[in-house]
């Protein structure tokens, strides 16, 4: 008895490369920042937060008005869009506060376990198959995530290196996760209509870093 698996992977296009690589850059520029907080560390890093929201706002607000366009995109977007940008801000906000208790590798270990979010979103709201490769994906993304926070009530009370306020800052960074798993689901739902809302989101984005 012979059994033969196959798997077949989809041609790559040159924009798909390019979003491969967009990708893979922005996952080392988020750290970068979330490093220079820490470099900062006699500026609170709400007020950070609040002073890069400043800062894009103005930047997306002067480019929208030189392109005439809507601030939030057309009324049957303009809800997702908003919903983007809270999710974000949110998760950004969480990241950089759980920073605070925790060193800046372990933060991040835990906040980009995000993707796994993202695929259990897409699941049960939009309905997108997930196969046997992703399910595993997922468990194994979760898992790492676990086995990096070593959460109390996994391993105990007394987990040796782990400071007092460890497990809030291991919360934060979860919840940044969940939020940041979130807003992929909401761009989608915000370019289901055709429309290039990519500046709208940056600036609901970068608003709710102000609100925040």
């Amino acid at each position: 008895l012979t059994l033969t698996l196959t798997l077949t992977m989809p041609a790559l296009t040159k924009d798909a490369l390019l979003g491969i690589l967009a990708v893979f850059s922005a996952s080392a520029v988020f750290p970068a920042a979330g490093a220079a907080i820490h470099i900062a560390d006699r500026i609170p890093a709400f007020e950070m937060t609040f002073a890069r929201g400043l800062f894009g706002t103005i930047v997306t607000t002067w480019a929208l008005l030189m392109e005439g366009e809507s601030f939030f995109g057309s009324p049957k977007v303009r809800i997702w869009v908003i919903l983007r940008g809270l999710s974000s801000a949110l998760g950004a906000s969480l990241y950089f506060f759980g920073m605070s208790f925790l060193p800046i590798g372990n933060a991040t270990s835990v906040l980009v376990t995000y993707p796994a979010f993202t695929t259990i979103f897409a699941a049960i709201f939009l309905k997108e198959p997930v196969d046997l490769i992703q399910t595993v994906c997922v468990a194994m993304v979760i898992g790492g995530g676990v086995l990096i926070s070593k959460p109390s009530f996994v391993f105990g009370g007394d987990v040796g290196g782990k400071s007092p306020d460890a497990d809030l800052g291991y919360l934060f960074c979860l919840l940044g996760a969940i939020f940041f798993g979130a807003m992929f689901i909401f761009a989608k739902k915000a370019t289901e209509h055709g429309e290039d809302v990519s500046h709208q989101m940056l600036l609901a984005f970068n608003m709710s870093l102000i609100m925040v």
